[in-house]
């Protein structure tokens, strides 16, 4: 072979790898980031695998909402990181990291700290009060007493409190919006119970120092609902709740102290000032619905010290809950479910509420169970400005199949809109309905 045919190959064969190694650079230039499918996507998908398994309740081995909660936020903000164009490696690998880390922790962070039905009914029998104490790491002994001889139904309690919580953020930048702060820091629990406790709580926490708080509010999702006064001796603050959530305590120095509301007073009576807005640091109770705690509100349709001879007629609607579905169901439900479900499905027959203008389906249902001690729990979901309806009554979304869960349905239409954001008018009918096929049972489509 010549030397010129030689040189030519060679010089051929350099072509083709110079060839194969732009194409190789191009390629990795181009490449999606390996986080989207790689590390970081195993952690997402392997956090939504427990999110969809794990159960919730307040039995022990089920799943807190502070525990559901830190794990779908850790999982929210790995997700926006995954998709974001702008994200490093460095922060994605990070980002799985700390996804992980909070997966173990929620692996080991099952309910431990629980009260069996029966052990309430127990204490219900002997007519004296159940208590039970419990350190609260980072802020001192918490003693819980269930007046059980008010006992109406059993049912598993979770005693578990921890400071801060899931939604620790969120309450200390709802804070923060006053512009002024607190002169000392607010004091936020989070009671792991899901939903409405079976019997009211009365608490007495030794933080072990002194102690200046003279109100508790309870966190709805973006605002603060005053709950009633605190009590304070020494080292002890007392206080009751009614549910589980986050609970907030705020300081007395600096701040208005409510007195206990009653009656016609109860509006008057609470702070002026709600978060976001200037003056005193305590935010307002809610005007025109129940507290969450043991104050009273005025009554709907006449102001405080006016007659209501002089008020215009008041606004009503009918408002029912129903579970009517799962009578036909009975075989296939869980043991532990059916205590919950009454021999006619009706968890609340029609019943007539007075409504103030623009007051949504949410906000009523929200009224009404309490003032009925029904058992309700909401997600807020800030995100999009309205609430999800998890449970009422104990049943929750899911526990009958996969579509199952709450509807609603005013005037015998279901609208195409979120509960919180459906205004009701004078003269509607309100129906909660349980559905157990995506709907199809209830007259949905």
């Amino acid at each position: 072979m010549s030397t010129w045919k030689k040189r030519a190959r060679l010089w051929a064969v350099v072509g083709i790898f110079a060839l194969l190694a732009a194409a190789g650079i191009y390629k990795l230039t181009t490449i999606e980031p390996a986080g989207r499918g790689g590390e970081l996507g195993a952690q997402i998908e392997a956090a939504q695998t427990l999110l969809d398994s794990a159960r919730k309740g307040n039995a022990a081995g089920e799943y807190s909402w502070n525990a559901l909660g830190a794990l779908r936020r850790q999982v929210e903000r790995a997700q926006a990181l995954d998709q974001s164009d702008s994200a490093t490696e460095e922060e994605r690998a990070a980002a799985a990291q700390a996804l992980a880390e909070e997966r173990a922790r929620f692996a080991g962070g099952a309910n431990q700290n629980c009260l069996a039905s029966q052990e309430l009914q127990a204490a219900a029998g002997s007519g004296a009060p159940l208590t039970r104490s419990l350190a609260v790491e980072g802020v001192g002994e918490l003693t819980w007493s269930l007046p059980c001889d008010q006992l109406e139904t059993a049912a598993p309690v979770n005693l578990q409190v921890v400071s801060g919580g899931s939604e620790g953020d969120e309450i200390a930048q709802l804070l923060a919006a006053q512009g002024e702060g607190t002169p000392a820091p607010a004091l936020v629990l989070a009671f792991c119970h899901n939903g409405a406790l079976p019997v009211r709580a009365d608490l007495s926490l030794k933080t072990g120092g002194e102690t200046a708080y003279a109100a508790l509010y309870r966190y709805t999702g973006g605002a603060l609902e005053y709950a009633g006064p605190v009590e304070t001796e020494g080292e002890t603050l007392s206080f009751s709740v009614s549910e589980g959530g986050s609970w907030v305590l705020l300081p007395a120095e600096g701040a208005e102290t409510p007195d206990q509301p009653s009656g016609e007073e109860a509006q008057s009576s609470a702070p002026s000032t709600a978060p976001g807005g200037g003056g005193s640091n305590a935010p307002a109770a809610p005007s025109g619905s129940g507290s969450a705690g043991h104050s009273a509100s005025s009554p709907q349709g006449a102001s405080s010290g006016e007659s209501s001879a002089s008020s215009p007629q008041a606004s009503t609607v009918t408002v029912s809950i129903v579970c009517t579905t799962l009578l036909d169901r009975w075989d296939q439900l869980d043991d532990n479910l059916r205590p919950y479900i009454p021999q006619n499905g009706v968890i609340l027959p029609p019943t007539e509420v007075e409504i103030q203008e623009g007051e949504s389906a949410f906000e009523v249902l929200k009224r009404v169970t309490r003032s009925h001690r029904i058992q309700m729990e909401f997600q807020s979901q800030s995100g999009y400005g309205s609430a999800y309806i998890e449970g009422i009554g104990h049943l929750y979304e899911k526990q009958v199949g996969s579509g199952s869960g709450w509807m609603y349905k005013v005037n015998g239409v279901f609208p195409n809109y979120g509960c919180s954001q459906y205004p009701l008018k004078d003269g509607d009918t309100l129906v909660w309905c349980y559905t157990c096929d995506f709907g199809k049972d209830v007259g949905g489509r």
